[in-house]
C-alpha cells in the first residue's frame, strides 16, 4: 500500500511545502514533541510501521529516526529505497518522503538514517509559521506609500507577513481609518528582541477589531510582505522557528501561565 493511498488527504500538491528550512523545523518539532510517526516503504514492503523522528539536519542532508516497530521492518532497510513517514505536529498532519541511507546507531539502540526529505507535506495551507512577539517591543512607524503614517505595535510575525495593533480611534475620537485593505505601506526597521529587519514594503490584507487594552479599543492590521529581500528570508524563518520552540518549551515548563 502506497502512502498516497493510505492518507490521500495529506499527500496532495496543495499541501506540498517548498521551504527546506520549514521542513527542518517540522522535523525538529516532531523530535521535540516525541510524536509517534507512521512509516511505509514505498515499494517492496506493504506493512505500516511506527517510529519517531530523532533529529534532522538539512545542511548535512540527513534525517534520523528511531528503530521501526515491529522490529522486522529494520531488516528491510535497503539503501536508496524511497519511504514515506508521517505524524502530527501540534495536531496537524505532517508527512515526508525520503530515501534510506542505512542503519545508524543512536544512544546504543537501533535507528534509521534517511536522506533529508525530498518532499514535505503539511495539512495547514499557511506555509509560513506565525509566532507572537515579545511584549514591550518598541512601536514601529507604518506609512502609506503616498499618505499618512502612524505608530503601531507589532504583535506577531511569520515568513510571509506581520500583524500590528493600533487604536480604533484617534485622540480626537474620530475613527482611525488611515489604513485599509489593499493599501501599500512602508514598514520601518523592526527590532524583534535582538533580531531586526530593515525597512520593508507590504500590503494591508485585513483589518479587524482586536479587543481592548487599558480601556482603549484596538484594531488589528494584517500586512503581507511585498518584495521581501532574499537575504532576510532565512534569518527571519530561523528566528520564527526558534521562538516557536522556546514558547512551546516554556508552556510545558509552566503550563498554568
Amino acid at each position: 500500500m502506497r502512502a498516497e493511498k493510505f492518507m490521500p488527504h495529506l499527500f496532495l500538491p496543495v499541501y506540498r511545502q517548498k521551504s527546506a528550512l520549514f521542513s527542518e523545523y517540522l522535523l525538529k518539532m516532531l523530535a521535540f514533541e516525541k510524536s509517534p510517526s507512521l512509516f511505509l516503504f514505498d515499494s517492496h514492503v506493504r506493512l505500516v510501521y511506527t517510529t519517531m523522528v530523532l533529529d534532522a539536519d538539512r545542511v548535512e542532508g540527513t534525517t534520523l529516526l528511531d528503530g521501526l516497530h515491529p522490529e522486522m521492518g529494520n531488516d528491510h532497510l535497503i539503501s536508496g529505497t524511497p519511504v514515506t513517514f508521517f505524524g502530527r505536529m501540534k495536531g496537524i498532519d505532517t508527512g515526508f518522503q525520503a530515501r534510506i541511507q542505512g542503519k545508524g546507531p543512536y544512544s546504543g539502540s537501533k535507528s534509521v538514517l534517511l536522506s533529508f526529505p525530498f518532499e514535505t507535506y503539511y495539512l495547514q495551507r499557511r506555509t509560513s509559521l506565525r509566532v507572537p512577539l515579545p511584549e514591550g517591543l518598541p512601536p514601529v512607524c507604518l506609512r502609506k506609500i503616498h499618505g499618512a503614517s502612524a505608530e503601531v505595535r507589532p504583535v506577531d510575525v511569520g515568513g510571509g507577513g506581520l500583524r500590528v495593533l493600533l487604536p480604533e480611534r484617534t485622540p480626537l475620537g474620530q475613527p482611525n481609518d488611515i489604513f485599509d485593505v489593499g493599501d501599500l505601506v512602508l514598514i520601518e526597521r523592526i527590532d524583534f528582541d535582538g533580531f531586526h529587519l530593515p525597512p520593508l514594503s507590504g500590503r494591508v490584507v485585513h483589518r479587524e477589531h482586536s479587543g481592548k487594552e487599558a480601556g482603549e479599543n484596538l484594531q488589528g492590521i494584517g500586512i503581507a510582505f511585498v518584495d521581501f529581500p532574499k537575504e532576510c528570508e532565512e534569518p527571519l524563518l530561523s528566528y520564527v522557528s526558534r521562538r516557536d520552540r522556546d514558547l512551546l518549551k516554556n508552556y510545558r515548563l509552566q503550563p498554568g501561565k
